[in-house]
C-alpha cells in the first residue's frame, strides 16, 4: 500500500510540474516546431481533400499521397518537410482534431497542443517504467528512484512542455529495445529501433549499436534478426508505398521465400518466424524498386 500511494504521489506531481512548466513558459515559449507540425497535418488534409472519398478515407489518401505531392512539387530536391511517416500521421490526427473543433482554423492557439503535450507525457511515463525494469529489476527503491529521475527530469519537462517539441518520443522506443536485447531478444529488438525511427530519425543514430551488440557476444544470427526486425515496422506501416500491385506482392513473396531458404541453409540455421518476416520486409523494399514503387517517404522523411 505504502509502494502504491508513493507511485500515485510521483505521477500525479510530474504531472503538476509539467502544467506548471507549461504555464510558466507561456511569455518566451517557442511555438515554431508546433506550428510546423501543424502545417503539415493540415496539408495530410488538403491532399486528402484532392484525392476525395470518405472521411478516413480521405486521410488515408492524404497521409500516402503526401510524401509523392512534395517530392514533385520541389523536384529539385529542397523539400521542407522532414517527418518520418508515423511523426506525419500523429501531426495529421492532430490537425484533423483541431479542424474538427475549429474548422477554420489556420494556425494553432496554445491551448490546442494539449493533446500532444499528453502525448509527450505518456512516451515520459512510459520511458521511466521501461528504465526502472531495465535497471531496477528486484529492487523496488532502486525501481522507484530510476522512475522518479526520468519522469521528474527537468530536461524532459522542459522540452516537452516549455518548448515543446517532440525528442522524447524516441527514448521509449531506444529503452525498449535494449529491454529486448537484455533478454537476447533481437529481433523485437530490432522492431522497436524501427518503429521509434517511424516516429523520429534520431533514433537511427543508435542503430549500429544494436547491431555490434549480439556480434560482440557471438550471436551472428541476431545481428541479422535485430536487420530484419528493424525493416518490419517500415514495410508494415509503408507497404502502400512500396507494394503498389499485386506483382509487388507476389516478388516480395517470390523474393523472401528464396533469401530464406538460402539463409537456412548457410549462415542463419533455423531462424523460424522472426527470419521469415524479417526477410520478407527486406524483399519488399527490393520488390518496391523492381515494381515501381515509392520510396519518397523514406529520402524526404529522413
Amino acid at each position: 500500500m505504502r509502494w502504491l500511494t508513493a507511485a500515485l504521489l510521483l505521477l500525479a506531481f510530474g504531472g503538476w510540474m509539467r502544467l506548471a512548466m507549461w504555464r510558466a513558459t507561456a511569455p518566451v515559449r517557442y511555438h515554431k516546431d508546433a506550428a510546423n507540425g501543424f502545417y503539415w497535418g493540415t496539408e495530410v488534409l488538403a491532399e486528402g481533400e484532392r484525392r476525395g472519398g470518405g472521411e478516413w478515407q480521405k486521410f488515408a489518401r492524404g497521409y500516402y499521397g503526401l510524401y509523392d505531392s512534395v517530392q514533385r512539387m520541389y523536384w529539385d530536391g529542397t523539400y521542407y518537410l522532414d517527418y518520418p511517416p508515423l511523426r506525419l500521421a500523429v501531426a495529421g490526427l492532430w490537425a484533423k482534431w483541431i479542424r474538427a473543433h475549429d474548422p477554420g482554423a489556420v494556425e494553432i492557439s496554445p491551448e490546442t497542443t494539449w493533446p500532444l503535450r499528453l502525448f509527450n507525457a505518456v512516451c515520459e511515463l512510459a520511458s521511466a517504467l521501461l528504465a526502472a525494469l531495465l535497471v531496477g529489476r528486484g529492487s523496488p527503491l532502486r525501481a522507484g528512484m530510476v522512475v522518479a529521475l526520468i519522469w521528474l527530469n527537468p530536461a524532459l519537462i522542459l522540452d516537452g512542455h516549455g518548448w515543446p517539441q517532440w525528442d522524447g518520443w524516441l527514448l521509449p522506443w531506444f529503452l525498449a529495445a535494449a529491454l529486448a536485447g537484455q533478454g537476447r531478444r533481437w529481433f523485437g529488438a530490432g522492431v522497436c529501433l524501427g518503429a521509434g525511427a517511424l516516429f523520429k530519425g534520431q533514433l537511427l543514430m543508435v542503430a549500429p549499436f544494436f547491431l555490434l551488440w549480439p556480434l560482440f557476444l557471438g550471436h551472428r544470427r541476431g545481428t541479422l534478426a535485430v536487420a530484419g526486425g528493424a525493416l518490419v515496422p517500415a514495410v508494415v506501416i509503408g507497404w502502400p508505398w512500396l507494394l503498389p500491385s499485386w506483382p509487388a506482392v507476389i516478388w516480395s513473396a517470390l523474393l523472401a521465400g528464396s533469401a530464406v531458404w538460402l539463409a537456412r541453409r548457410t549462415v542463419c540455421g533455423r531462424g523460424g518466424l522472426a527470419l521469415f518476416v524479417g526477410t520478407f520486409a527486406a524483399a519488399a523494399l527490393v520488390s518496391a524498386w523492381l515494381c515501381g514503387g515509392s520510396y519518397a517517404w523514406f529520402e524526404i522523411g529522413y
